[in-house]
């Protein structure tokens, strides 16, 4: 839970913003400052797989194929939980540049983003070991997995936290009121990516980045 370090993120997007702020309203938000400091948010997803004891007890093979699967929505969830965060949803110069760099995968959705920092830290854990996968453009089977069994004994324990944390802070119903807005949240990211994909391919590259620093990581710190 503790492997997501919300706080570089937000440190990240505060300097970011401060630094746009203070140029001329024409030069603020230009795609290529978007483009470079999303990359920069999104190497932070890096940490989520590299700190966990429980991905990192999975064999190698296992771990590749949740990471190729479930590094896209790590990254949507978690940057956009942070630009929410830091208020640049509410720069128009921002949602343009996104719009015109990925397509409007992640601002349609922002609305279901209400999570508290514990939940969203158990509900990215949860979806790094699901075995999901409805973007059309990959061919990775989930067939493939070799530890199927192990892989759910951890989502179900991380399911079983998070609901227990729900029940506790609030109450049965705001537990199934948050539970549906995270799938629902899930639901419209699936949908704007295949609705989008032929204006993600930077996004894609981006992603695939960020997987193959974190595979060779693993290489480094396995040796």
């Amino acid at each position: 839970m503790n492997s997501y370090d919300e706080h570089s993120g937000l440190l990240l997007s505060e300097r970011f913003l401060f630094q746009q702020n203070i140029l001329p309203f024409k030069l603020r938000f230009k795609c290529r400052s978007v483009n470079d400091f999303l990359s920069s948010l999104f190497a932070q997803a890096q940490l989520l797989f590299e700190k966990n004891p429980d991905f990192l007890s999975l064999n190698s093979n296992d771990r590749s194929i949740l990471l190729h699967h479930q590094m896209k929505y790590i990254i949507i969830i978690s940057s956009s939980f942070i630009a929410q965060q830091s208020h640049l949803f509410d720069y128009p110069a921002f949602h343009k540049a996104i719009d015109t760099l990925f397509g409007d995968i992640i601002i349609p959705t922002n609305k279901l983003l209400c999570f508290d920092i514990p939940f969203l830290k158990l509900a990215l854990a949860i979806i790094s070991f699901s075995s999901f996968d409805y973007a059309t453009y990959e061919n990775i089977s989930t067939g493939d997995l070799i530890n199927m069994k192990r892989i759910l004994q951890v989502q179900d324990m991380y399911i079983e936290l998070a609901w227990r944390y729900l029940v506790y802070v609030y109450d049965d119903k705001q537990a199934v009121i948050r539970f549906s807005n995270l799938i629902r949240y899930l639901s419209a990211i699936i949908s704007n990516i295949i609705l989008f994909q032929d204006k993600i391919k930077n996004f894609r590259d981006m992603i695939n980045v960020v997987i193959e620093r974190t595979e060779q990581s693993f290489t480094i710190n396995s040796k």
